[in-house]
């Protein structure tokens, strides 16, 4: 007895070049679309007095996507955590010297945690739009 899928073989090529398809750049594309979410909504959180926190709060390595980062003498692009095959991973915060102190001090000063629980569900949503994306174009 044997199962024959009519266009089995032509799902598994596509399948197959979707490993290559999706390499660190296609991923990490996917994962700044979510990261830009979370960084938005932190931007939003920061605790203002001249604004310099705001402009500072950015995905590491990727400050040209995101709104109103502004290179300063206070604080400068956190880069990006190391990276392995097919493993992206981003960064969003802020390397300014208070920016930890801000965070962790309690009560209304938190701004990336508070982001990052709120945005979550949006971050997936934009993360799954791009992916869904990538997963269409190879299968074309």
């Amino acid at each position: 007895m044997s199962n024959d899928i009519e266009g089995f073989e032509e799902l598994n090529r596509k399948l197959s070049q979707l490993v290559t398809v999706a390499d660190n750049k296609q991923l990490m594309t996917a994962l700044i679309a979510g990261a830009l979410e979370i960084s938005n909504k932190a931007k939003e959180n920061a605790h203002v007095l001249t604004g310099t926190m705001r402009r500072s709060i950015h995905v590491g390595d990727n400050t040209d996507k995101t709104p109103d980062f502004q290179q300063s003498d206070e604080y400068s692009d956190i880069g990006l955590p190391p990276q392995g095959r097919n493993n992206a991973k981003v960064k969003i915060g802020s390397n300014l010297r208070y920016a930890y102190v801000e965070e962790f001090r309690g009560g209304s000063h938190a701004f990336l945690r508070p982001a990052a629980d709120s945005e979550a569900d949006a971050a997936r949503i934009q993360v799954a739009k791009a992916l869904e994306k990538l997963v269409r174009s190879a299968a074309q």
